[in-house]
């Protein structure tokens, strides 16, 4: 008796088949080393992983067999993982409630707003927030500097850094005006050859940034025949100034600009013969000569 038992050991032995969402994957002869890969992989939190999703754990069911073949661990780990999906955690930072890039970790969130703080005020900073969100992949996660340029680039941070560089060097009916770009004028206000020139011209390349000579209101933006592409911005006291030749206009009608934000860019269009920037002060829709003030 004792040998037939021996014998029967032999042939028919005591293994866990391995279950996983309706599906039998085979057999196993140690449940609790598998049952450690997959918590382990569950509960990795490496490279901004938050969680992984899982909808079921393996289930284990106790059998004599005989003649089997054992599935190994890694086998079943791979099926786990074909079937379970990768939470991550990132670090979205906002501004005015508006996500401008994310970063990794909350430190690094932290170091982009101090780092916009100490560039642009403190004050900058109340409108800026870090959120953390959970995502499926982190491949659109930047790096500091990269999140620093970003937030530079939104329009709060577009205003408060012009504000900062607003400098006024003259004033017009209460109206403090700085100059809208660099450079030496090339045709001075009045009569000349052509007509009545109505402002001046300061040559500037394709493309320079165009800065509004005083807060106001963006009152136009159209193309208007030999002005090209016009802005138009009242100031107030019926002080209104404009900028001719645009090659691009960032600002709408109806907007309001700070002082020394750039709204638009030196072009070519209209009638020119060569980039620059056209400016024009009116007082009630007379026009006034900008160098009695600027320039």
């Amino acid at each position: 008796m004792v040998l037939v038992i021996l014998a029967l050991g032999m042939i028919y032995k005591p293994v866990y088949k391995v279950r996983f969402l309706g599906e039998d994957l085979g057999y196993v002869n140690n449940k609790e080393e598998v049952t450690a890969k997959v918590n382990e992989y569950l509960n990795n939190k490496e490279g901004n992983v938050a969680f992984v999703d899982i909808k079921a754990m393996p289930e284990y069911t106790l059998e004599i067999v005989k003649n089997i073949e054992y599935i190994n661990v890694e086998e079943v780990l791979k099926v786990v993982k074909e079937n379970s999906k990768t939470i991550y955690r990132e670090y979205a930072i906002t501004v005015e409630g508006e996500k401008v890039a994310s970063v990794k970790t909350n430190e690094e969130a932290e170091t982009v707003i101090n780092r916009v703080k100490d560039e642009y005020g403190a004050e900058l900073i109340m409108n800026m927030a870090i959120v953390e969100e959970l995502k499926e992949s982190i491949d659109n996660v930047v790096t500091i500097d990269v999140a620093v340029e970003k937030a530079a680039n939104t329009k709060i941070v577009t205003v408060a850094r012009a504000k900062m560089s607003y400098s006024p060097e003259g004033t017009v009916n209460g109206i403090s005006l700085m100059k809208p770009v660099e450079g030496t004028v090339s045709s001075r206000f009045g009569i000349r050859d052509i007509g009545n020139h109505t402002g001046i011209d300061i040559p500037a390349p394709i493309g320079t940034g165009i800065k509004v000579a005083s807060s106001g209101t963006v009152i136009s933006t159209d193309y208007s025949g030999g002005y090209g592409n016009l802005i138009v911005v009242d100031h107030g006291n019926g002080v209104e100034t404009y900028y001719a030749h645009c090659n691009l206009m960032y600002v709408s009608v109806g907007e309001t600009v700070e002082g020394g934000q750039i709204i638009g860019e030196v072009g070519v269009t209209g009638w020119v013969t060569g980039a620059h920037l056209h400016f024009e002060i009116r007082i009630n829709n007379a026009p006034q000569d900008p160098q009695n003030y600027i320039y």
